[in-house]
């Protein structure tokens, strides 16, 4: 696979590779005036890349990124299926074959899904050139500005970059293939394992005719106009590529680099992105537009704090273009129709045997909405799940959602999809229409909910916000309660609001209880691997404990960015037969993983509370993690006192030998655990008494159902009526 920007040599690259004896395929583009001597790209590929690209209403040239999962939505999955018979019909027999487009560096999660369906070994090499040059080629072909030119370069390379990890690659220079070709393609075929079927001495002189040094045409060193500035982050990310086409660039220390550079680069790229262009609103002609049913929203404020950003100054075409859409006159078509998958769990009303299914006492269910960023496996969805099971027979309850996959992870209860770009008019139509009693905020981080806040607090319901991230609270006059997971989430959102509660999450023991003798030697982590609670070195403990116990085996359960990280490095330590990733799993198969676990490993540096700890102490399993946020208070290793409406087990001076305080304790304290079975026993059970002591489903499910109550039949509330009536 090549990849790279357009106009960075992606060309030159596969036009040598394919005079080696690589198979470029059976229908190949023509040369054109802008490359005369051919692209050397199939052209059934470029078609194919162009029209998955319009079909996701974007271009080769789009500086807008794409939706989240955007390979498995309705309009891209058609397409897998015709990338499998271009391959099939353009590479058929081929042992060895070249696909080149740069497009791909944009599309690569399809392709690699289908290659590695077929099982085809993918294996990549980048060319890089300076940025500067590749704007100035832009400039010149296609009119853009150099602004433009420098964010296509900036967002091509970070998404080849990110994509490529985990598979064998190889970086070059545009500049390095023109002057020392032999050397180059040596380099590729060592970091890649390669033995290309001709050799070069055999094409030596083709490729000295073909690669000829005229084609650049802009030399960034040499040209007046290399003078055009680069923003610091630009600049930064283009010295990492630089190092990484050395073959120094690729040490942990610089992919932690290339990290952090991404990661600083699609936050500054929303000054790029004004909310206005993003859904198609315009600036009004009218001064002093406001917010207003069938109004179309104003062109942002400009701070002098963002007019003086160096990022500020990259794309002056696109800050000026925001008054040139046409209105965006249509609603945004809203998927009813989600399709379920094996791995669905299908929520239902149950009978808990608790006497709340009995004492019900208003005339008519109060309606809830429950406000969620994601439907998606995780102890928020979780938490609505148990909602809607468990107190379904008293409320009415639906979900709005800004991200609902496909397949759903949960099925079976009404949820809408209210996903990006959306109104505060069109929430409030809906709120409108189902009149809730309660809205009930899951909260984390995203704009999103501040519009969702704006349209409830309109309603005259009463709102209630979880507050499930440390540090994280949506501050707002309307909330009439608000409701922490743990005491350190409460702590951590200082300065606490006054009507607050914490109702720790509840898990069902009876599912994670594990009958008979548990395994020997296998330690256990169930994580979203995110950035959120992990780092890209919280493998590393898990590592060395078992380099240390050649017996020991290591069970990953969990996906996310973190996942190819993590694999790189198990493999670096070769101990990749030691350890199993399994992905994403759905909810109802956890408690088997966790029947495979002897230990529980939390290597988390933040934790509001993990109900992934709380299913190991229901299963009698030993948790050993670092020292850090609501881990001491979920074990009971912190000394104080359990949330209040709790009744709380004092713990065993072991549980505080559980948590570490860097990476060779937590090591040692896994080593402890899988040598000490008396110990892990001890432990094992301690936990499980607290478990059931504060953390199950049943104490959440009464807690919860007392505070909707609190306020449904409050004086005050303005929802009961004695007469039996409800009004919103």
């Amino acid at each position: 696979m090549v990849m790279g920007m357009h106009r960075s040599g992606t060309s030159a690259l596969t036009g040598v590779l394919g005079m080696m004896g690589v198979d470029l395929g059976k229908t190949m583009m023509k040369p054109t005036e802008e490359n005369p001597r051919g692209y050397f790209e199939n052209q059934r590929v470029n078609e194919i890349n162009q029209r998955l690209l319009a079909a996701l209403e974007s271009s080769w040239d789009d500086i807008f990124p794409h939706r989240n999962e955007w390979w498995n939505t309705d309009a891209a999955r058609p397409f897998a299926g015709e990338i499998k018979t271009i391959i099939k019909e353009e590479f058929s027999n081929s042992p060895l074959f070249a696909v080149k487009d740069p497009r791909i560096c944009r599309l690569f999660q399809i392709w690699r899904e289908v290659l590695d369906d077929m099982g085809i070994e993918i294996r990549a090499v980048i060319p890089v050139r300076h940025p500067a040059e590749v704007a100035e080629s832009l400039r010149l072909r296609h009119g853009f500005s150099l602004e433009k030119g420098l964010l296509l370069w900036m967002i091509h390379t970070i998404s080849a970059e990110l994509l490529t990890r985990g598979i064998p690659r190889s970086w070059i220079s545009f500049e390095g293939l023109l002057r020392h070709t032999e050397k180059i393609v040596s380099r590729i075929c060592r970091a890649l394992d390669l033995l290309l079927p001709k050799a070069y001495d055999d094409v030596r002189d083709e490729v000295g005719r073909f690669l000829d040094p005229s084609l650049k045409h802009f030399d960034h060193k040499k040209a007046v106009r290399s003078v055009v500035a680069l923003p610091r982050l630009l600049g930064d990310w283009n010295r990492l590529l630089t190092a990484a086409c050395r073959g120094d660039g690729t040490d942990r220390r610089t992919i932690k680099a290339m990290d952090d550079i991404r990661e600083e680069f699609e936050r500054t790229q929303g000054l790029f992105q004004p909310m206005e262009i993003r859904q198609g609103y315009v600036k009004t002609e009218q001064a002093g537009t406001t917010r207003g049913e069938g109004q179309l929203f104003s062109a942002p404020v400009q701070s002098p704090s963002i007019l003086a950003s160096e990022s500020w100054q990259w794309l002056k075409e696109y800050r000026e273009a925001s008054g040139k859409f046409a209105p965006y006159s249509q609603p945004k078509r809203r998927k009813k129709d989600f399709k379920s998958g094996p791995a669905t769990c299908h929520a239902k009303v149950i009978d808990t045997g608790n006497d709340l299914r009995h004492a019900n006492p208003f005339p008519e269910k109060p309606r809830i909405v429950h406000v969620i960023g994601n439907l998606r496996t995780g102890g928020s969805t979780r938490l609505v799940v148990d909602l809607f099971e468990r107190l379904g027979h008293i409320y009415d309850q639906e979900v709005i959602s800004l991200d609902i996959p496909e397949p759903l992870h949960y099925d079976g209860f009404p949820f809408h999809d209210f996903s990006e770009p959306v109104t505060v008019e069109e929430l409030s139509g809906f709120f409108r229409e189902k009149a809730p009693h309660i809205i009930h905020f899951h909260y984390w981080l995203d704009p999103w909910y501040e519009k969702v806040m704006e349209a409830a607090s309109g309603t005259g319901a009463v709102i209630i916000e979880n507050v499930n991230t440390p540090f994280r609270i949506l501050r707002h006059p309307a909330v009439r309660h608000y409701v922490f997971v743990s005491r350190h989430a409460r702590d951590s959102a200082a300065p606490v609001p006054d009507d607050t509660s914490i109702i720790y999450p509840g898990s069902d023991g009876k599912r994670f209880s594990s009958p008979g003798m548990q395994p020997e030697d296998t330690i256990g982590m169930v994580y979203r691997l995110d950035k959120d609670k992990l780092r890209e070195d919280s493998i590393q403990p898990l590592i060395k404990a078992v380099k240390i116990r050649p017996r020991t085996r290591a069970i990953i359960v969990g996906g996310g960015s973190l996942l190819p990280f993590f694999r790189r490095q198990v493999a670096e330590a070769e101990v990749a037969g030691r350890f199993l990733f399994t992905g994403y799993v759905p909810y109802d198969e956890l408690p088997g993983w966790y029947r495979k676990f002897t230990v529980f490993a939390a290597p988390v540096w933040n934790e509001s509370f993990g109900q992934v700890v709380p299913f190991a102490m229901a299963a009698g399993i030993p948790v050993a993690g670092y020292n850090v946020g609501a881990l001491p208070e979920i074990l009971g290793a912190d000394g104080g006192q359990p949330a209040a409406g709790h009744i709380g087990a004092q713990p065993h001076p072991a549980i505080k030998g559980c948590l570490a305080g860097s990476e060779r304790e937590l090591v040692d304290i896994i080593l402890r655990l899988l040598e000490d079975t008396d110990l892990r026993h001890a432990i094992g059970a301690l936990l499980r008494e607290r478990f059931n002591s504060l953390f199950r489903v049943e104490a959440m499910i009464e807690r919860y159902d007392a505070l909707y109550r609190r306020f449904l039949e409050g004086e005050n509330s303005g929802l009961y009526k004695a007469e039996g009536s409800w009004s919103p």
